[in-house]
């Protein structure tokens, strides 16, 4: 009998789910796919997990704490909003995260919270977490780095920051087609 240990990992498997998600949408996240794409039978799933349902929940954690979380904290540091502003910038332009494309895997979550609450109530939780009035404008007023950084109508411009890779593309490329 194969050790426990052995085969993928909770994090290879919550991997190829999203990679999968990121391909197909949703019904491609199954584990008979998933299992091919690693290698191995089912069996191995269910040694990390319990069920499909757990695995999706699991995919909305890692989106949440590696795509939001990890990346509000490095910019906790700063004093100023303009540091928190200039660093969230930079941290917006990572076009990878190991080997997932990070605006297609946040297009891909948002289609499906779209259609589904559960990822929905996460997306609700993450869009709070990327509050502008949390991160960048803690005082809740527009400031000076929102004129340094034009006139926009935005309350701050780190909000402009978290939609722009999802609607302008990472990288030079449309993400979202104009359909204009």
């Amino acid at each position: 009998m194969a050790q426990r240990s052995a085969g993928p990992s909770k994090e290879d498997w919550v991997g190829a789910g999203l990679t999968a998600l990121i391909e197909g949408g949703i019904e491609s996240v199954r584990i008979e796919r998933l299992a091919v794409s690693l290698g191995v039978s089912k069996g191995p799933f269910y040694w990390r997990f319990k069920n499909r349902d757990v695995l999706l929940k699991a995919i909305i954690e890692f989106w949440k704490r590696d795509f939001t979380t990890l990346l509000i904290d490095q910019t906790r540091e700063f004093a100023t909003a303009r540091e928190r502003l200039i660093t969230l910038a930079e941290l917006s332009l990572v076009q990878r995260m190991g080997s997932v494309d990070v605006a297609q895997a946040e297009c891909a979550l948002r289609a499906w919270a779209a259609r589904d609450p559960m990822p929905r109530a996460a997306a609700a939780e993450v869009d709070a977490a990327r509050s502008p009035d949390q991160r960048v404008c803690p005082s809740g007023r527009s400031t000076a780095i929102g004129r340094t950084v034009g006139q926009s109508g935005l309350r701050c411009p780190s909000r402009a920051l978290y939609a722009s890779p999802i609607h302008s593309g990472i990288g030079g490329r449309p993400i979202i087609p104009n359909r204009g």
